[in-house]
């Protein structure tokens, strides 16, 4: 099929052939009417007018939702400090004027009377400090004489076994006797255990 166009629309299309890398004029065509058919336009409709006048009433409703945001946060914020200020006016206010109020009957009391009240106070940490050392001190020599006792045990032990190790038995006419084949000196290392 042919179609007779003029140099000015055939020069049009060669534009838009060449802009949109199309090998034929019969694939621009076919673009150039489905973008008319699917944005449901005609060719002399100002898309270009139109645009902008959306565009702009786009920004006017960004803008007044922005304001509404903003409105919306400063009264947030204005909830918030008000919650804040009654947290403060509710208990730290009080909780100050109970502080003043313990503040002013100590500062009425005389610095001597005050002075005697910590020396009560430092004797009972003294006291108590002293009998912390006195502990430990009787609990130092109880831990001596523990080890001393141990000591003397294994002493005894050692003496046992030694003796153990020396004794006999023999048959005598007069019955069983039990012997122990120690030097002099093997006793005396045994028996200086003795009181």
């Amino acid at each position: 099929m042919n179609i007779r166009i003029g140099e000015k629309a055939k020069n049009g299309l060669d534009r838009l052939k060449k802009a949109g890398r199309y090998t034929t004029l019969t694939s621009c065509l076919e673009d150039i009417v489905w973008f008319f058919e699917r944005n449901k336009i005609t060719p002399r409709d100002r898309i270009n007018q139109e645009l902008n006048e959306q565009l702009f009433r786009n920004s006017i409703s960004e803008r007044r939702s922005f304001e509404e945001l903003k409105e919306f946060i400063k009264a947030d914020s204005l909830s918030l400090r008000k919650r804040f200020g009654a947290i403060e006016r509710d208990y730290f206010k009080n909780f100050a004027e109970k502080i003043d109020a313990v503040y002013s009957i100590v500062n009425k009391i005389p610095d001597d009377e005050l002075s005697g009240y910590f020396r009560d106070v430092d004797g009972l940490f003294d006291s108590r400090n002293n009998m912390l050392i006195k502990l430990n001190e009787e609990l130092e020599k109880s831990q001596l004489k523990n080890r001393s006792l141990e000591e003397k045990t294994q002493e005894y032990h050692r003496c046992l076994e030694a003796i153990n190790k020396a004794v006999r038995l023999e048959r005598t006419t007069v019955g069983n006797k039990i012997f122990i084949d120690l030097s002099k000196e093997e006793a005396e290392k045994l028996f200086y255990l003795i009181p």
